[in-house]
């Protein structure tokens, strides 16, 4: 007997095996180490969209793992498996830590223009899907968050971000280097579409201000490094107690060379004197 449920069931099973199917492929996002929990493929914001996530995607801090100072930090992102691993052409990526709990990063890394892909490419599959990130041996111990942060060349005007919360151990006392920024995150600072030229965006990166973490400036502070404003000040100090005593010294020498000057200069007169007495007052002499 024919089952007619059966053949209707059968013909669309391989109808769906068979046919193209329109599928929405999750953008690029860190697999290893773990990122935050709730870290998903989709933009921290969107211009395009007009919605915004905030740093970090706005999820709250988790377990932080060990990193070492001076060691490589080795990152796993999404490959196009799974629907994952949208790399929009590439892009610019900058890879950072923070001290202050996600708000402000110091770059240790950036990757720009082809972020993801090894060239210029209109191609959506990711080409490079690990990132080795040497973590600087001056970085303050102590709990911090690693970020890295993506805008993508091709697609919406979107901000990509994921943070991973950290524990920083035998570092420094302070890294200065650049301030990330966050275009597209809000419409203050934005990159257009690249359309081919890779150098869309470059003059924000070129424009970064220095910060500087640890050092006892204060945690994601602006200015010098820690360690040569400390020795720089400590130098100052040492060096103005020297010249203070020199100066001393000095002091005392000229008043000792001004007195020895009056004595000769007395007994040059009194021999210019004597020398120009009369013969018969020398005799009485």
């Amino acid at each position: 007997m024919f089952n007619t449920t059966s053949h209707i069931a059968f013909t669309i099973v391989a109808l769906l095996a068979t046919s193209p199917i329109s599928t929405v492929m999750g953008h690029m996002r860190i697999l290893k180490p773990a990122p935050r929990e709730g870290t998903t493929t989709d933009p921290a914001a969107s211009l395009t969209n007009g919605d915004s996530k905030g740093l970090c995607q706005g999820l709250p801090k988790g377990s932080p793992i060990d990193v070492q100072a001076g060691n490589t930090l080795s990152l796993k992102f999404t490959d196009g498996s799974k629907n994952e691993g949208a790399a929009h052409g590439g892009g610019h990526c900058q890879f950072g830590v923070s001290y202050d709990g996600g708000e402000t990063f110091v770059v240790v890394h950036d990757e720009f223009k082809h972020c993801f892909k090894k060239g210029p490419s209109s191609d959506n599959t990711p080409e490079v899907t690990n990132y080795d990130i040497e973590l600087p041996a001056d970085l303050p111990d102590g709990e911090a968050v690693f970020g890295w942060v993506w805008n993508n060349a091709i697609g919406n005007r979107e901000f990509y971000m994921n943070c991973i919360d950290i524990n920083v151990t035998g570092g420094g006392s302070g890294f200065t280097g650049p301030k990330m920024v966050y275009p597209n995150l809000n419409d203050n600072v934005t990159i257009d579409e690249f359309n081919g030229n890779y150098d869309t965006g470059m003059e924000l990166y070129d424009g970064r201000e220095e910060m500087t973490v640890g050092s006892g400036s204060g945690s994601d502070s602006g200015g010098a490094k820690g360690k040569s404003a400390g020795g720089s000040k400590g130098g100052d100090k040492a060096s103005g107690s020297k010249e203070a005593g020199s100066s001393k010294e000095k002091v005392t020498n000229s008043e000792a060379n001004s007195a020895a000057e009056e004595e000769e200069e007395k007994e040059e007169k009194d021999n210019q004197a004597e020398s120009s007495y009369p013969p018969e007052v020398e005799e009485r002499r």
